[in-house]
């Protein structure tokens, strides 16, 4: 039994870092459609880009503080884009009016985003770059659409044949989608109190922030259980040293060393968005009413049509929780499978994970000639799974000394599995 634990133990600790680092590149992809608060509305509801103009000019001259970078935008489809004398594209088109790379979190592969009131300037994907003049080095070209003529400042990654061009700061046309990023952070109530001190209606409003937040939470789901286990097995020795003073006051700043190495490799001090807390903690109906509330305004907003940005955000959104429960479930598995048996099996797990993670770092920097964006690691994928080795090792370390000549040192291992059941004495 122990023979066959010790042999599974690394394939699942495989499984759980591709499972953990495809959660992790998936949140790090939503996080960057997450830096402010999306708003939307119905039909001619929305305001115009002059509209927007004019309620900024004068909530600045107000001396109003924390005023947001505002974006807003329109999406068309089925337009027709062509370069002079040459080829037409029929493609999908984003007119905005503001901070391009606000709307459009994506890798450049060349060039810069339009800056706002750069009417003359677009961006467009590698797919309408190649579609168009036959390369992706599109950098300095010139597209004409609705009757102008735009040059192209950046090439973005994407093969879905997506343009996007500055619009007309003094346009009176109503737009339906607007995006909110405040300096000094905010979310719902920041972006509902601007909307009313602006005089404009307030549409589907979505946190974007918090989302971004509670997606990161869920990625770091397999770190969180592996610092709960190694906190299980360090207070779980102590309490069977507990009718041993002398020998648990030997054992307890190793122990407290390691607990607090694990809370440090684990973020702590973590921060709780402070909409989820309650203003007094016996209310016990406060998360099922904050539960409710925030899926009604999900329900809502994700009733609206679907635009390019949400096509880009949600399928990774939503992908977040199932990779999450995955890595959780891999590593708890791994977790359970593994055991303290020699001290070349620890080394080799700790450089094997190591080296597993900059593998994957590696090959999401380098695919695709860095179509991903790369992988930021967090600390605690770097770091608790190699300590919870090192604590299982020095674990069993301990109860080996502590045990008899003859003792069989793996019954005290297995009793310090969370949940497992101590082997039967041999007779």
């Amino acid at each position: 039994m122990q023979t066959g634990r010790n042999r599974a133990a690394p394939l699942l600790w495989a499984l759980a870092l591709a499972a953990w680092c495809a959660c992790a590149l998936l949140a790090q992809r939503a996080d960057g459609f997450c830096a402010g608060t999306a708003v939307y509305w119905s039909g001619t509801e929305g305001p115009s880009a002059a509209q927007l103009r004019r309620a900024e000019a004068q909530l600045a001259a107000g001396g109003r503080e924390n005023l947001p970078r505002a974006t807003l935008w329109r999406e068309l489809g089925d337009q027709t884009v062509s370069q002079p004398g040459g080829g037409a594209l029929r493609c999908d088109l984003l007119q905005c009016w503001g901070a391009a790379e606000d709307l459009l979190p994506l890798p450049l592969r060349a060039g810069f985003w339009p800056a706002r009131g750069d009417t003359a300037g677009c961006a467009v994907d590698e797919g309408a770059a190649a579609a168009l003049w036959g390369s992706a080095d599109a950098v300095g070209r010139t597209l004409e659409w609705d009757g102008g003529r735009y040059t192209v400042r950046g090439v973005f990654r994407g093969d879905g044949g997506l343009v996007l061009v500055q619009g007309d700061p003094g346009l009176e046309l109503p737009c339906g989608k607007l995006l909110l990023v405040f300096p000094e952070g905010g979310g719902r109530e920041a972006a509902g109190a601007f909307l009313n001190a602006a005089g404009l209606a307030e549409g589907a409003v979505l946190d974007l922030p918090l989302l971004g937040q509670c997606l990161r939470g869920l990625s770091a789901l397999p770190g969180g259980l592996l610092l709960v286990w190694i906190w299980a097995l360090l207070l779980g020795r102590g309490r069977r040293l507990g009718g041993t003073p002398l020998l648990l006051a030997c054992y307890l700043p190793a122990a407290v060393l390691c607990a607090g190495a694990a809370l440090w490799a684990a973020g702590f001090p973590w921060t709780i968005p402070a909409q989820l807390l309650p203003s007094r903690w016996s209310d016990f109906s406060f998360w099922p009413r904050l539960l409710e509330t925030h899926w009604a305004r999900l329900t809502a907003f994700l009733a609206q049509s679907p635009g390019r940005r949400d096509v880009l955000l949600w399928p990774c959104a939503l992908g977040v929780p199932l990779l999450a429960a995955a890595a959780g479930g891999l590593t708890a598995l791994a977790a359970r499978q593994t055991r303290g048996s020699t001290d070349g099996r620890c080394l080799a797990g700790c450089g094997a994970w190591l080296a597993g993670l900059s593998a994957a770092a590696l090959w999401c920097a380098c695919w695709d000639g860095g179509r991903l964006g790369g992988l930021a690691l967090s600390r605690g994928m770097w770091l608790l799974p190699p300590l919870f080795l090192a604590v299982r090792r020095g674990l069993a370390v301990h109860a080996a000394a502590l045990k008899p000549r003859g003792g069989h040192s793996h019954e005290t291992q297995d009793r310090d599995s969370p949940g497992g059941a101590s082997p039967q004495a041999p007779a």
